[in-house]
């Protein structure tokens, strides 16, 4: 805390230091007006923080003619001897110019305010002192310290050099005043010489005058010598001058040196810890490399094994394919021995009963005529009595408008769909508590529009919830849930439906009487085959819904256990110029699919 009672600073206040450094001779005599607009509307030692925009970061105020030397030793006081010697601030003072002559004459006084707390930005602000205006500015990111801190310190130094000051001159009561740029004049005062009686004889005069021609030459002799040595002193004063000034020079670059050191040696220690890391970094690629080349051949040895798992595969389809090609001309010829022999019991049952009949006509005509009548009739009853009425499974189908355009009588011969429109999983509920009918398997079809409008948890809980009431209600009855089929018209909807099946299969992953169809088929490459949806993307097209239908029939017959019948086209198989590939023989494999991809 500066304290200007201190012993260390109130010998500064009298010494002849300041005077020596700037003698009158390079101050102004008056004061100009300053150039700027601000610069004149600022006040007499009076801080006006509004006067600048708070972007200039500026403040200023003047001063008069009769302050300015004042100023410069209040400065130097509390900037150069007290602020100079703190381990947190280094202070820069200079002069422009710094030689200063009658033909170059002082201009600015510029004192730098610098923390050593911040390397990057270590100017705090810079006083300048104009000398030909009596202008003083505070200028940089902190020049509000300067108004709000430093500013009082330095009006109370300037009231004591000012009392101090005015006990050492000798004003009169005609000095004149001072001019419009407070410029003010001061008079030289010769100090009166005492004269002695007028009366004084005539005889003393003569040596009166000699004594005052001695004084004169003696006066003459001592003023020529005193010039002298002021000249002497002034030429050593500028010696001494640019010799500070080299010596400032020679510290500043010190203290550049040390603080460029730190910088190096701070440098130094990143670039050693970025060395490191970067090491660090190769290792985990090099990791990473031979975890990805462990990956290859890994995935490398499961292609391998799945392609001769495939041809394996292939291998014992061709196989089942010709035992199944002998097995259908074995049932051909059976087929062909069974309507040959038909035949013949035919004829010979024909021929029996003409034979009966002969008979009978020989012994009694009208016999015979019942007799032939009977044995028609029993061997039309044999003819139809194995054809019993069998046995059909009902569905019951409870989908969204993507099943509008399946056929119910078009899915499977093996049972007997009933379809119903519902378009969430609450009208679903409602239509099912409805229901009186028992099936043997209900679908539900009822993604697409909740997900929209719930969470992925909700749907799924809802959705459990209508599977529970239906074991409930039909404890025989088997349920099939077919999830979210692919969509495009919206990523979160997409994703929701991707989260809703993994859950559902969580779900059901202990309840025997449910199971899942899925329709990855509609995938290509994990992406939504565009080609199977309308304008909308996200309701099916008749492609997509076709491709719907026989997802469901094959779920169908898995979940009741049906076996799907296969027709096959004899005929076709018999043209042998039909055939894309074949083995010379009516029956046999059609063309085999390609190969996966390795």
């Amino acid at each position: 805390m500066f304290d200007l009672n201190d012993e260390r600073y109130t010998h500064f206040l009298n010494n002849d230091q300041i005077d020596t450094t700037y003698p009158p001779d390079c101050l102004p005599s008056r004061l100009s007006e300053p150039t700027t607009e601000k610069s004149k509307q600022a006040k007499f030692e009076q801080i006006d923080l509004n006067l600048y925009k708070k972007d200039a970061r500026m403040v200023g105020f003047r001063t008069n003619i009769t302050r300015l030397r004042p100023w410069i030793r209040a400065l130097n006081l509390y900037y150069y001897e007290y602020m100079g010697k703190l381990e947190t601030r280094d202070i820069c003072w200079a002069d422009s110019p710094e030689v200063i002559t009658k033909d170059d004459p002082l201009k600015t006084i510029a004192v730098e305010i610098k923390t050593s707390e911040d390397k990057l930005n270590p100017l705090l602000y810079k006083i300048t002192l104009f000398v030909r205006t009596g202008f003083i500015q505070a200028q940089g990111n902190h020049f509000e310290k300067f108004a709000k801190e430093d500013f009082p310190q330095l009006i109370h130094i300037m009231g004591t050099l000012t009392d101090e000051t005015s006990q050492k001159q000798i004003i009169t009561d005609t000095t004149p005043p001072t001019d419009a740029n407070n410029n003010g004049t001061y008079t030289k005062l010769k100090t009166p010489i005492s004269t002695k009686n007028q009366h004084t004889e005539t005889e003393q005069e003569d040596t009166k005058i000699t004594v005052t021609d001695e004084i004169q030459r003696l006066e003459t002799s001592v003023t020529h010598k005193i010039s002298q040595m002021l000249d002497n002193q002034n030429s050593n004063f500028q010696t001494l001058k640019t010799e500070i000034e080299q010596v400032k020079l020679i510290i500043k670059c010190t203290k550049t040196v040390d603080e460029l050191d730190t910088l190096l040696q701070a440098s130094k220690n990143e670039v050693i810890i970025l060395n490191e890391r970067l090491n660090n970094k190769k290792e985990e690629i090099n990791h990473l490399h031979i975890s990805n080349q462990q990956l290859k051949d890994t995935l490398k040895e499961s292609i391998e094994d799945l392609n001769t798992a495939l041809q394996s595969s292939r291998n014992e389809t061709h196989v089942l394919m010709d035992k199944l090609d002998k097995k259908d001309e074995e049932i051909e010829k059976f087929s062909t021995s069974n309507r040959s022999l038909s035949d013949k019991l035919d004829n010979l049952f024909e021929h029996n009963l003409n034979l009966k009949s002969q008979l009978l006509t020989l012994l009694d005509p009208q016999q015979a005529t019942q007799v032939k009548t009977q044995d028609k009739f029993t061997l039309q009853k044999a003819d139809t009595s194995h054809l019993e009425e069998e046995y059909v499974p009902k569905v019951l189908l409870i989908g969204t408008s993507n099943t509008k355009g399946i056929k119910e009588d078009k899915v499977t011969n093996a049972v007997k769909i009933h379809k119903s429109i519902q378009y969430t999983i609450d009208e679903a509920t409602t239509y099912i508590t409805q229901y009186e009918e028992q099936p043997n398997l209900v679908i539900l079809h009822i993604l697409t529009n909740d997900l929209k409008k719930y969470e992925p948890t909700t749907c799924v809980d809802k959705l459990m919830h209508l599977v529970h009431l239906i074991g409930q209600k039909w404890t025989q009855s088997k349920c099939l849930i077919s999830l979210a089929t692919p969509r495009a018209d919206d990523i979160n909807h997409h994703t929701n439906g991707v989260i809703i099946n993994a859950l559902i299969k969580q779900k059901i992953s202990n309840c025997h009487h449910v199971t899942v169809v899925e329709h990855t088929n509609m995938l290509s490459g994990g992406n939504t085959m565009m080609t199977l949806l309308s304008d909308d993307k996200y309701h099916l097209n008749d492609k997509g819904t076709s491709i719907l239908a026989n997802n469901l029939k094959h779920a169908i017959h898995s979940t009741l256990n049906i076996t799907i019948q296969r027709n096959r086209s004899r005929s076709r198989s018999r043209n042998t110029n039909s055939r894309q590939v074949g083995r010379g023989r009516g029956r046999g494999r059609g063309l085999m699919g390609p190969a996966p991809h390795k």
